[in-house]
């Protein structure tokens, strides 16, 4: 992540965060750029304001739109350095994700991590990681019980929020580029 112009509340905190990230093996890197001295920097990512927080996944920029304070600087970006999709390997997972869950469930359903529709997946997750949580398997037995084949995925309504009115679940085929 890189921060254009920290204001002064802003500042402390990113600095005290990045010392903490700079620790960890292997290191999170922060950086900040100064966009009123490195103008071009600044028309390349589309910068107008300050401060701006970017965040970078696979070397393409995101806005940041996490905490503001130490600690939550560190855990979004400890949670942001790790895989997009997170792999379910038993039910018991999926059934508490429907049973205990407030948030839409979309998982995958892939022959490995080789399958070109599973990195198509991981590459679509990376992208909107900030509006849902992914999960993918690799379980005949878990695709089996979300009534999807490898190459699908399925987007769950949470138990609570399921009605009469609307499908439970909605599959969709991983369309390959």
């Amino acid at each position: 992540m890189y921060c254009e112009f920290p204001d002064v509340k802003l500042a402390p905190e990113y600095e005290k965060a990045a010392k903490e990230l700079s620790k960890r093996s292997p290191p999170i890197p922060l950086a900040k750029v100064d966009a009123t001295a490195e103008t071009d920097l600044a028309k390349r990512f589309d910068v107008s304001g300050y401060p701006t927080l970017k965040i970078f996944r696979k070397g393409r920029p995101f806005d940041y739109n996490g905490p503001r304070e130490k600690y939550g600087i560190v855990d979004y970006m400890i949670e942001q350095s790790g895989p997009p999709s997170k792999e379910i390997l038993t039910l018991k997972q999926v059934q508490e994700f429907l049973k205990d869950g407030d948030d839409v469930i979309i998982i995958g359903a892939f022959k490995g991590e080789s399958d070109p529709a599973y990195q198509q997946y991981q590459d679509a997750a990376n992208n909107l990681r900030e509006d849902y949580k992914f999960h993918h398997t690799f379980s005949t037995e878990i695709a089996k019980f979300l009534k999807v084949s490898q190459g699908q995925l399925v987007v769950m309504q949470p138990e609570k929020f399921q009605s009469k009115y609307e499908p439970r679940s909605h599959v969709m085929d991983v369309q390959q580029a």
